[in-house]
């Protein structure tokens, strides 16, 4: 299910009244979030991220009175639930079984077939990345390419200088990556064996 700009701005609008500050909030919770399950063991962090926002942005865009909803303990949420999903279900789908309390515990602690499962995934989704990056157009490969280069400061100047060069405001390059990341994520996760 495609999320539509307005759903997107009502989510940025519950994050922060101000849409730059609200920017600035999605990109520290996506960092949040992505830290979070990578300290979970999980390698699919940014997908997952992804997938974590996106239902997050339905349920706001429905919510009858979005701010009574707590961003952090709200993603908390969903990205437990999330990250259960994806390790059961990829899990079923290789055929492995998992302990009964894997989750409770680290990547360290988990047994070889988990940890085995994981760097299988890792590869499968590269593979697709590389194989769904190729059918993009060519604008937007350079575009989302460009947009996640570098960290810090430097990530932040090349964002600016990106919406520059096309010609839009920060915050509408932020929506044409977000539609673009979109499109790409569904190829990825129709290429998986997970999908």
């Amino acid at each position: 299910m495609d999320i539509s700009p307005d759903a997107f701005k009502r989510f940025l609008a519950w994050l922060h009244p101000e849409a730059e500050q609200a920017a600035h909030e999605y990109e520290a919770l996506r960092r949040r979030v992505i830290g979070w399950l990578e300290r979970r063991g999980c390698c699919a962090a940014e997908e997952l991220a992804d997938e974590a926002i996106d239902r997050v942005v339905r349920r706001v865009a429905v919510a009858e009175n979005p701010g009574e909803i707590k961003p952090i303990p709200y993603f908390h949420a969903v990205v437990s639930h999330l990250y259960l999903e994806y390790a059961e279900t990829y899990a079923k789908k290789r055929g492995e079984q998992l302990p009964e309390d894997w989750a409770e515990g680290r990547a360290e602690d988990w047994p070889d077939a988990v940890q085995s499962l994981t760097e299988e995934y890792r590869e499968d989704r590269f593979h697709c990345l590389d194989h769904c990056l190729q059918t993009l157009p060519t604008a937007n490969r350079e575009l989302i390419l460009a947009y996640y280069q570098n960290n810090k400061q430097a990530k932040i100047d090349g964002r600016k200088q990106l919406a520059d060069q096309f010609g839009l405001s920060l915050n509408l390059l932020r929506v044409q990556v977000y539609r673009i990341r979109g499109s790409l994520q569904k190829c990825v996760t129709d290429c998986l064996p997970l999908g």
